[in-house]
């Protein structure tokens, strides 16, 4: 009975260790955690699949080594705001922040990664350091990218019309105007935002009779 027991434990045991081994082994977040010198004093071995450094390697990099100067300065601007908070008592123990950081790899290309931060207590309560939890995040950064650049391209198009161009909101109501607009107004487009266009360009409460843009609202066309 009593070796039947052990042999139970064991066994549950194994499936333990398997279980966490798999998980250590494949996983794509990489777990860390540093000083408060950001020096690393652990490092998850898929850092290794993400950034092709080793955690031994990883160990001896200042963070300037392991992220560029724009985020060098992020990451001090947020750790700093953070301890304010705790100075000031202003947050939770247990609270945790997100900053996105672009990172070296080892052939010379960057990754942008979301990293998950808490700060490590010790028993006093006390700072030691941090816990982190970073996740690649490269392709959606590079589609907000995308999507920035088509928004300044589509920007650039709109104001370089050269007759006046408006965008109307459901009610006929002005939410953006190009530049010949503020132009043949002689009004910055933030003085004509949320008027109507007679108001912009009629200069009256009501719309003038045969009015095309009122004409247009109601059928959905401009005739």
């Amino acid at each position: 009975s009593d070796i039947t027991e052990r042999k139970h434990t064991d066994e549950a045991l194994r499936e333990s260790e398997e279980k966490y081994r798999f998980l250590a082994e494949n996983m794509m977040d990489i777990v860390w955690t540093v000083d408060l010198n950001f020096r690393t004093t652990y490092v998850s071995a898929s850092v290794e699949k993400v950034l092709g450094f080793t955690p031994e390697e990883r160990k001896r990099q200042t963070l300037g080594e392991m992220i560029t100067p724009e985020s060098v300065q992020r990451a001090n601007e947020a750790f700093m705001g953070e301890l304010r908070r705790v100075e000031e008592g202003t947050t939770e123990t247990d609270r945790s922040i997100m900053v996105d950081a672009e990172y070296y790899r080892k052939d010379g290309s960057t990754r942008w990664m979301e990293n998950c931060v808490k700060f490590i207590r010790n028993a006093e309560g006390t700072i030691v350091g941090m816990l982190g939890a970073s996740r690649d995040i490269t392709k959606r950064k590079q589609a907000e990218e995308e999507i920035q650049r088509a928004r300044r391209e589509w920007e650039n198009t709109f104001q370089a019309v050269g007759h006046s161009t408006l965008i109307l909101d459901g009610d006929n109501c002005l939410i953006h105007a190009n530049a010949a607009t503020e132009k043949a107004t002689g009004k910055p487009e933030k003085d004509l935002i949320g008027k109507k266009c007679y108001e912009i360009f009629h200069n009256t409460d009501e719309p003038p009779e045969g009015c095309p843009f009122e004409k247009m609202m109601a059928s959905g066309h401009l005739e």
